[in-house]
């Protein structure tokens, strides 16, 4: 028996003031496309946030939620260079 070990990814969004896990995705490769995917079914079922914090955004993500903010109010999103806290 061979076993193959492979890596993995996570994507785990999380709301900072209740500590619930809104949604986990695993793949073996993430791509900005799958981000923006989760976050708008988030969007469609929670409703649009006032704030976004990242720790590792994909500047392909950020180009793709500009007008999203622009249109819905959003006060902050990450910055494709540092982590807003």
């Amino acid at each position: 028996m061979v076993l193959r070990l492979r890596a993995f990814r996570m994507l785990n969004i999380i709301d900072e003031f209740t500590g619930e896990s809104l949604a986990i995705r695993v793949k073996r490769k993430l791509n900005s496309i799958d981000v923006i995917d989760t976050l708008t079914d988030l969007f469609i079922l929670r409703g649009i946030p006032d704030y976004i914090r990242s720790d590792n955004v994909l500047p392909a993500v950020l180009m793709e939620l500009m007008p999203i903010r622009d249109s819905s109010g959003i006060t902050r999103l990450p910055s494709s260079h540092s982590m807003l806290g």
